[in-house]
C-alpha cells in the first residue's frame, strides 16, 4: 500500500482538516494560524494521500525564498509506523529546498523525541521553547475597559 502514496499541494479545506486532527491530539495550532499562513503562502501546505484519501500533511513556508520553515506535520494514527510519514517528511523538505535560494536557512519546530530523526535530514537542535497561555475571563456585565 505504501507505493500508492501521492504527495501534492493541499487544498484550503484540507488544511482545516489537518488543524482538526491536530486539535484532537491535543495540539494548539493557533486559532487563526492556518488562515494567515494560507494567505501568506498557499503553496506551503503539502498533502499525503492514498487512493484519494488524505492521510497526512504539513507546512513548508517560504519567506520570499530567503528563509524556510517546516512545521505542522501530522499523519493520521492508523497510517503511522508504515514509513509514510518518513516519505512525506522528506518530500516536504525537498519541496521546500526547491523553493529557496541556494544556501538559505530552514527553521523547524519539532518534539524532543524526534531530534535524532531530524538530524538525519540535516537539522541541528537550536534551542528549546515553551508555550505559555492564559484564558482571559470575559468582562463583567455592565463593565467596560478603563479609558
Amino acid at each position: 500500500m505504501t507505493s500508492d502514496l501521492t504527495i501534492r499541494n493541499m487544498s484550503r479545506p484540507e488544511v482545516d482538516q489537518l488543524v482538526a486532527w491536530a486539535a484532537r491530539e491535543g495540539w494548539n495550532p493557533g486559532l487563526h494560524d492556518a488562515e494567515l499562513f494560507w494567505h501568506t503562502d498557499p503553496e506551503a501546505f503539502v498533502a499525503a494521500e492514498i487512493a484519494g484519501e488524505l492521510i497526512g500533511g504539513g507546512a513548508i513556508t517560504s519567506y520570499g525564498g530567503e528563509f524556510g520553515f517546516m512545521g505542522f506535520f501530522i499523519v493520521r494514527p492508523e497510517f503511522r509506523g508504515q514509513g509514510l510519514g518518513n516519505r512525506l517528511w522528506h518530500a516536504r523538505r525537498e519541496r521546500l529546498l526547491a523553493r529557496l535560494r541556494p544556501g538559505a536557512s530552514i527553521g523547524m519546530d519539532g518534539v524532543f523525541d524526534m531530534q535524532d530523526y531530524c538530524a538525519q535530514g540535516g537539522f541541528a537542535f537550536s534551542h528549546a521553547t515553551s508555550a505559555i497561555g492564559i484564558t482571559v475571563p470575559p468582562p463583567i456585565q455592565g463593565e467596560g475597559l478603563a479609558r
